[in-house]
């Protein structure tokens, strides 16, 4: 199975000047900074000649290092702006190539806007997780860590939900126990509000919330998690193509972006490994701020939109 993870390709006629140029701003039609970030969603590739790791009941683990994969499928670099995800044109996302300076693993994942042939700008990343379904007897697991640039052995955490019980009550927050919540109770393995929408299109059955609990209003939380929970919706057709693009931007076969003004328009069961016999599924997530809109994306609404916000809106059936 061959890989393919942008290792690179044009990175060092890039390189040798940036951040000399000032990306130009963008606003709404009012002129306001509205909210923005930009964002690939991409397949890893396992490497399924090397035997998986099993935990104490004999479910298999997705690799913990960079030699367990062959690379990632890159997703087009996409800009969401307001409830809208558009290909973010001109910006290209790279991957360092592989070096035995960082252990044999693979260079960090990085976008950049090319003004001309010697002078462009990187985007500050916000954040990056790795998000895994491994079979029907796991959780949704999730590395805080780039596992393609990691040659120690990452730590895998469960997905869980942080519950406001004040503001944002019936609001699923999705966290790992290692996120930066909000002030309260920790996390638990259950969403805040009953019978949402988006269950089981984005989060499994088993996540359901007890019957005792309030009306569901949404989903929200570490955008990584949210965004990966999105891609598991279609299959991988091949290790070239990336399905992603079609479920963010929409296409002739998938029909209109399925995340829209934040709704989630799709209700199809999402595509994890079937039995324990199938490798696990995962993606790398990197969301970074938009330099093209500075007033409107920066550290501090991101992080409003994650958890003073919903990411997915809830019409919630009664």
């Amino acid at each position: 199975m061959g890989g393919h993870s942008n290792q690179g390709k044009g990175f060092s006629r890039h390189h040798r000047k940036h951040g000399s140029s000032s990306a130009p701003s963008t606003h709404n039609a009012d002129g306001s900074d509205g909210l923005s970030f930009l964002f690939v969603v991409n397949e890893l590739i396992l490497n399924s000649d090397i035997g998986f790791e099993r935990d104490a009941w004999c479910n298999a683990l997705p690799p913990r290092t960079y030699a367990g994969y062959q690379g990632e499928i890159a997703s087009h670099v996409m800009r969401y702006q307001d409830g809208t995800v558009t290909q973010a044109c001109g910006w290209t996302y790279f991957r360092g190539d592989q070096s035995e300076v960082n252990g044999g693993a693979w260079g960090g994942g990085f976008i950049y806007y090319a003004l001309d042939e010697e002078q462009g700008y990187y985007a500050e990343q916000y954040s990056s997780m790795c998000v895994f379904s491994s079979n029907p007897h796991l959780p949704i697991i999730i590395s805080h860590e780039d596992v393609l640039a990691s040659s120690n052995s990452i730590e895998f955490h469960a997905l869980q939900f942080f519950h406001d019980q004040a503001s944002h009550r019936g609001v699923s927050f999705a966290v790992t126990e290692e996120s930066n919540m909000m002030p309260g109770g920790g996390p638990v393995k259950h969403v805040a509000g009953r019978n949402p929408n988006w269950i089981p299109s984005l989060v499994p059955d088993v996540y359901s919330s007890p019957p005792n609990a309030p009306r569901s209003r949404g989903l929200a939380g570490e955008l990584p998690i949210v965004l990966a929970l999105m891609a598991f919706s279609e299959d991988r057709i091949n290790d070239t193509a990336n399905r992603t693009n079609d479920i963010f931007l929409g296409s002739r076969t998938l029909g209109p972006a399925r995340w829209r003004n934040g709704s989630w328009t799709h209700s199809g069961a999402p595509y994890y490994p079937p039995t324990v016999q199938d490798d696990p599924r995962g993606f790398f997530v990197a969301v970074w701020l938009d330099p093209h809109n500075p007033g409107g994306s920066t550290r501090e609404s991101l992080r409003d939109f994650e958890f003073n916000d919903k990411i997915v809106h809830d019409e919630t059936r009664r």
